[in-house]
């Protein structure tokens, strides 16, 4: 599965690729209105989709269930931050030594 972002009127570019078992529409969890992209299939999928405000209710009766949904949450918001660095010194070529500064301007 792909996320994609709106890059213009009628295009948008896949910015990241799930495979199986993965999770999106977390933000949703956390009370986000909006999201931040879209999905798309590349192949044929199975998915499971929860309703946001009966799972936050649960999570409020069930502090055990909270801690372990937010910290998964967590976890996969950290893999993808990490994943998202990773493709930026991709483009932009490797930093310079520690301590360096980009120039300004």
């Amino acid at each position: 599965m792909q996320i994609c972002l709106e890059a213009g009127l009628d295009s948008t570019v896949a910015v990241s690729t799930l495979g199986s078992g993965k999770a999106l529409g977390w933000s949703a969890v956390l009370g986000r209105l909006a999201y931040s992209g879209t999905a798309r299939t590349v192949e044929p999928s199975s998915l499971i989709a929860t309703p946001a405000a009966p799972l936050r209710r649960m999570m409020l009766e069930d502090k055990e269930l909270a801690v372990a949904l937010l910290t998964a949450i967590g976890r996969m918001t950290a893999a993808r931050l990490d994943d998202t660095r990773y493709q930026l010194v991709g483009v932009m070529g490797h930093p310079g030594e520690p301590g360096d500064t980009a120039p300004a301007g």
